[in-house]
């Protein structure tokens, strides 16, 4: 085989391989009610071939307790545009919630009470924030500009939930949470 030959085959074989890799989902937001039963933690990504994430970590620290997700397998292909939801054993059970992509290994992953709370995504990624800065309301979560919104668990197939799931009138307009007031 001669050196052009050769390096013909190289870049054949470079032009052919797809490039798969992790490293572009993004922490966009994170939901968490008072005791941390109820939480999830949603990433996103606008790259194609980010399925690679067997083995990847997700690691809280909360005021230095670290708690650690490794994922157990790949996503599906695409990626472009798509979601992951990781959640706790109990978001499955909670009206308004979606199927979640993956469980998280402890209740709470992260102290929603820490002074300093931080989620690392394989070193790619770190969303840094408090206690004070997470709404435990049951209704907003806090998004990648800690900014309270009203949460929108989304996994993977792209169905959307909400907690606790709002009635939308006519009008469109949501109804808000109902809280109750005991007679004096």
């Amino acid at each position: 085989m001669t050196v052009q030959s050769r390096a013909l085959a190289c870049l054949a074989m470079l032009v052919t391989t797809r490039v798969m890799s992790f490293e572009q989902w993004r922490i966009v937001e994170v939901y968490s009610n008072a005791d941390g039963g109820v939480q999830f933690i949603e990433l996103a990504t606008d790259s194609d071939d980010q399925q690679e994430l067997r083995g990847q970590t997700l690691t809280a620290s909360s005021d230095g307790s670290q708690i650690t997700f490794t994922f157990p397998a790949d996503t599906g292909v695409p990626t472009a545009g798509r979601r992951l939801l990781l959640a706790t054993p109990g978001f499955g059970g909670v009206e308004g919630s979606v199927t979640q992509d993956a469980v998280l290994p402890a209740v709470p992953f992260f102290d929603p009470a820490a002074l300093q709370i931080s989620l690392d995504f394989a070193g790619q990624d770190l969303l840094l924030f408090s206690g004070a800065d997470i709404p435990v309301d049951g209704v907003f979560s806090l998004d990648r500009d800690l900014i309270s919104r009203i949460n929108s668990p989304t996994n993977f197939a792209g169905e959307t939930g909400r907690i606790p799931e709002v009635a939308v009138f006519a009008s469109g307009f949501e109804s808000p949470p109902v809280t109750a007031v005991q007679a004096p």
